[in-house]
């Protein structure tokens, strides 16, 4: 479960964290249950994330934290992983054909409504 809830005793969750959701976009690989759960070896530490933004063929390792505004896309054809304990924090990660991956720096950005 996100780290962004807790259960209570009468088994309703609390939102834990002050200011709003974070804002989180899914590609169509994660739109299945079972593909969703493939692709998260554990659950990302959420509780200081703003925005995510994942398109394509993208899977996260264990102890992955992401932070404010995070953006990870991999081309048509291309696999991208998030590794194990890595860190994320106001970066779009690109993986294009026959490259490697590309960390562009997003600061400063608002997210729009």
């Amino acid at each position: 479960m996100s780290d962004l809830y807790e259960v209570r005793e009468d088994f309703s969750l609390q939102f834990v964290r002050k200011g709003k959701v974070p804002v989180i976009e899914l590609s169509k690989y994660f739109s299945k249950v079972s593909e969703f759960q493939k692709r998260f070896r554990e659950i990302p530490q959420l509780r200081q994330l703003k925005r995510l933004k994942v398109e394509g063929d993208v899977y996260f390792g264990h102890r992955v934290v992401l932070k404010d505004n995070v953006e990870i896309a991999a081309d048509q054809g291309q696999q991208l992983e998030v590794a194990e304990g890595e860190c994320l924090e106001n970066i779009k990660l690109i993986q294009k054909a026959h490259s490697e991956v590309q960390r562009i720096p997003l600061e400063h950005q608002t997210i729009k409504s």
